[in-house]
């Protein structure tokens, strides 16, 4: 008998047959829909089952043993083999260990800049920027990258001779984190000049915590489409030279130990080391992407610097407690660099030494002015150029979310989902501030066909002045985004929300970006209990036949009563209440109704109207009734007469005026 309730899926060991039987492992496995969260080497795979998963694993797939505990040792009795590195995880004091760090505040690292002068390099950015731009025109709207100010201001970046900040173009794309990734760990204790050892019993925690956090990413992957492909690797490079600066005695040891595994090729330079060697151990196992991480038992340079992300490869010094953070700190830090390859920013404080990419959307720029406070860049940031803001940043977030951008909680913000390419649909909604602005009201966005939620359980994300993000959790493709238009449901203890601000990103493509001009201080959006959507007009419809908005216009010769009307169109119903504050005849009202998603002015055929009330109040009159559809076409109802309404429905065939939709 099935239990009355499914435990979460956990990480399992499988242990193939033979080696060759791994591309049918990994085929039986996609095929039922279990997530393989890392492969090691060609015998062995960890995959997220739930325990039925594991059985029908065990009982008809092609393995020999499926884990969920420890397994017995093997007779290498190597840190490096599969069986030790699995066994780590249920050891005591990795458990207690990474228990007592989740529950004290993680180790923040030392900013290069601190965060003061970051907001006051930004405010007078923003200036020169306003100055250098003041008159934007749609034709550089594609090549425009928002700079968002501390205070939460948009400046433009106009790319031409007399603008302050040029942004260059990427030269290839960021590629998205999917597929099998070769991740080749490297563990190089340097002999000679500079003589370093790892301590003996420190090696198989680190080597845990590594794949802990990798495995981590993986299992938040939206589809499940992420597997790392492991190999480790122990050389002890000779250093002949030991250069007095941290970093140069780092690199050195870097360049040797790449050197000492290729077999000394003539070549000095870290980018072409660290390309042959990634070719040499993952060019024939199907892996798009490689990264290789060097852990080395040496100081990198400043006491801050844990890690630094080179042309494809994570550095880690064990040096000092791991520079202060932390064993237990290892996973997230990983993650973390990771994350950084495929266009991940940092959102602590003090991230990137001019700020550029943590606040201006990713955008490497060019600082020209010497004035900003800090030095000059001719270089662009190793992430290139994404149009995802960073918004979480911890300088400019209202609130700030936890991520693993920022202090290495194992959590990931919107913003980073959408630039690491794990969303389709990225929408950033602004909450004016003032007494009553906010909402605790659901929020969906309306697409066309069907509705996404919008909402974050972590935090109040519309509170007055709060800014938050939100992703979609279905797949969605560009064809199904024919609207933009945001919908909040009626109650709440709050029953008006003013929104400020609205932006809309489909895989690190604007389609809504800069309202502020629509959203003006002196013409604010309320949305309230009868007001309840609003259409995104910067994003124009693309299918003219979907009905965004319907208005049921009425006229009337005689006073109107308590009574209101009843109105069935296209399987939907709306209540139109009977106008407040008439007074007099004759009298003409229009009622604005939210049309919902999926509705298509080519199936509306008929209407079916009635009148609602007791029948205690005196009936009133219609003179004159049709719809209105999107603003500008009129359908009228076929037969109508002026007639009081009856309580019973009555149907009315619908045909569509030429012309003016009031007439």
């Amino acid at each position: 008998m099935r239990a009355p309730f499914d435990l979460p899926p956990v990480p399992h060991l499988l242990m193939l047959q033979a080696e060759s039987s791994l591309c049918a492992g990994r085929r039986w496995l996609r095929a039922r829909g279990i997530r393989v969260l890392a492969e090691y080497g060609p015998t062995a795979f960890e995959i997220l089952a739930s325990s039925d998963q594991a059985e029908l694993v065990l009982r008809k797939g092609p393995f020999v043993r499926c884990a969920r505990g420890p397994v017995p040792s093997s007779a290498s009795g190597s840190p490096l083999a599969i069986s030790q590195r699995w066994n780590v995880r249920f050891e005591e004091r990795y458990a207690n260990q990474h228990r007592l760090h989740r529950e004290r505040e993680c180790t923040r690292p030392t900013p290069p800049v601190p965060p003061e002068p970051v907001a006051e390099l930004w405010t007078r950015l923003r200036k020169l920027l306003d100055r250098a731009s003041r008159i934007p025109t749609p034709s550089l709207f594609a090549p425009r990258h928002s700079l968002l100010a501390p205070e939460g201001l948009v400046g433009e970046a106009v790319p031409s001779r007399s603008c302050l900040i040029q942004v260059p173009r990427p030269t290839a794309p960021i590629p998205v984190l999917e597929g099998r990734v070769g991740i080749s760990v490297v563990f190089a204790e340097p002999t000679g000049a500079v003589e370093a050892r790892f301590p003996e019993a420190e090696l198989p925690f680190a080597i845990r915590e590594i794949i802990d956090g990798l495995s981590w990413l993986a299992q938040e992957h939206p589809t499940g489409d992420l597997t790392f492909s492991y190999e480790f690797r122990s050389v002890r490079p000779r250093i002949d030279e030991a250069p007095n600066d941290p970093n140069e005695r780092f690199s050195a040891v870097q360049v040797q130990a790449l050197r000492t595994l290729l077999g000394h090729p003539p070549t000095q330079k870290p980018r072409d080391l660290i390309a042959m060697y990634l070719a040499s151990q993952f060019g024939g196992r199907e892996t798009t992407k490689a990264i290789i991480v060097l852990v080395v038992p040496i100081e990198i340079g400043r006491p801050e610097q844990v890690t630094a992300g080179i042309h494809g490869s994570i550095r880690i010094a064990s040096w000092g407690q791991w520079h202060g953070h932390g064993r237990a700190s290892l996973d997230g830090i990983v993650a973390h660099e990771v994350l950084h390859a495929f266009g991940a920013l940092d959102e602590y404080d003090g991230a990137h030494r001019n700020c550029d990419a943590a606040l201006n959307g990713g955008a490497p720029v060019v600082l020209r002015t010497p004035d900003y406070g800090a030095p000059a860049q001719d270089k662009p940031t190793p992430h290139r150029l994404i149009l995802i803001p960073n918004n979480n940043h911890v300088s400019v977030a209202r609130p700030h979310q936890p991520c693993v951008m920022g202090y290495y909680p194992r959590r990931l913000c919107a913003y980073t989902r959408a630039q690491i390419g794990w969303t389709d649909l990225l929408v950033e909604l602004e909450t004016a501030p003032g007494r009553f602005a906010g909402t605790d009201s659901t929020v969906t966005l309306d697409i066309g066909d069907e509705e996404l939620p919008l909402d974050t359980l972590e935090h109040d994300d519309r509170w007055p002045g709060h800014r938050a993000a939100y992703y979609n959790r279905t797949p969605v493709e560009r064809c199904e985004v024919k609207r933009l238009m945001l919908r909040k449901a009626a109650g709440g203890s709050w029953h008006a929300w003013n929104i400020r601000r609205m932006r809309v990103w489909f895989r690190r493509e604007a389609l809504l970006y800069d309202t502020s001009s629509r959203l003006a201080p002196e013409e604010p959006i309320w949305l309230d209990d009868r007001d309840t959507s609003w259409l995104a007009r910067g994003y124009p419809t693309t299918d003219p036949d979907l009905v965004d908005t319907v208005a049921v216009v009425l006229e009337s010769s005689s006073p109107p009563t308590g009574d209101g009307l009843e109105v069935s169109l296209g399987g939907r119903r709306w209540v139109v209440l009977s106008p407040p504050g008439v007074g007099g005849a004759p009298w003409a009202y229009r009622a604005r109704l939210d049309a919902g998603p999926g509705l298509y002015a080519g199936a509306l055929s008929q209407v079916a109207v009635r009148r609602l009330g007791s029948g205690s109040s005196p009936p009133w009159t219609i003179e004159a009734l049709w719809l209105e559809i999107n603003g500008d076409r009129r359908f009228d109802l076929e037969g109508f007469r002026p007639c009081v309404l009856p309580t019973t429905w009555r149907e009315y065939p619908l045909s569509e005026r030429h012309g003016r939709a009031t007439g």
